[in-house]
């Protein structure tokens, strides 16, 4: 229930940031604040997919921060 924590910290504006460590495209991080709007067992289920897997695909890209 890591995503539950997070959500119910004030650490959660830290670990958004954090997260564009990892989802270094434009359309990745588009796509990331959409599904961070989103409520529901759903919603966050679907944000955890979607955090793992575009971390693993933008692994290799350098960060254009």
């Amino acid at each position: 229930h890591l995503i539950d924590d997070v959500y119910s910290t004030n650490n959660l504006t830290c670990f958004m940031e954090s997260l564009h460590r990892w989802i270094k495209t434009d359309c990745g991080r588009a796509k990331l604040a959409d599904l961070q709007q989103r409520r529901g067992p759903l919603a966050k289920a679907r944000l955890t997919w979607f955090i793992l897997i575009a971390a693993l695909r933008d692994w290799p890209l350098s960060n254009p921060d």
